[in-house]
């Protein structure tokens, strides 16, 4: 995966600061992807807590930690909940701090870059497909998820969404609701 970042870089050149992004954005994803594809967990190692867990959740919602990287504006989101069917799930997000400044074109377009050479990779080696999800513009979402069940035997979904203003920007990994787990 590094391999991947380095010819991105060399194919796209970016600034220090898009090239911290980056490095906390692929650390992020990977975490995310491992707390959903494997049974290892969420590891934070290196990340510092953001707040207290929340006391207020809403019922379905089992657990929510935030996390945020030291070295950019990156936070990761992960939680676990109750389906409206009893199933419990776990979903991942990467996003940026409340209060944050916007991404610049330039850092948006290296994560963007970033991500669908992920996408590409983990699709050629077989074990990923392409799931893009619906559409809702002026966001522009793509989208891909494993061939095996995540850990709780839910079909997993990792999406990108952003606008191109750069006021928003979203990784989600998670188990779909749109689809039946195994029980």
């Amino acid at each position: 995966m590094r391999l991947l970042i380095c010819l991105a870089l060399l194919c796209f050149p970016v600034s220090a600061a898009a090239q911290t992004y980056l490095a906390d954005f692929q650390d992020a994803l990977n975490r995310c992807q491992a707390s959903l594809e494997t049974t290892t967990g969420f590891s934070d190692d290196g990340l510092e807590r953001v707040g207290e867990a929340e006391t207020e959740l809403p019922l379905n919602v089992r657990d929510r930690r935030i996390w945020r990287f030291l070295s950019s504006p990156l936070q990761v989101v992960h939680s676990t909940y109750i389906d409206g069917v009893g199933q419990l799930r776990s979903t991942c997000d990467v996003s940026l701090l409340k209060g944050a400044t916007p991404l610049t074109p330039e850092e948006r377009d290296a994560l963007f870059h970033s991500f669908v050479s992920r996408m590409e990779q983990q699709i050629a080696e077989g074990t990923h497909e392409r799931r893009d999800p619906e559409k809702i513009p002026p966001i522009v979402t793509l989208g891909y998820g494993p061939l095996k069940r995540g850990i709780h035997g839910c079909r997993v979904i990792i999406s990108l969404a952003f606008m191109t203003d750069g006021d928003f920007f979203r990784v989600n990994a998670g188990e779909q609701i749109t689809h039946p787990c195994d029980k």
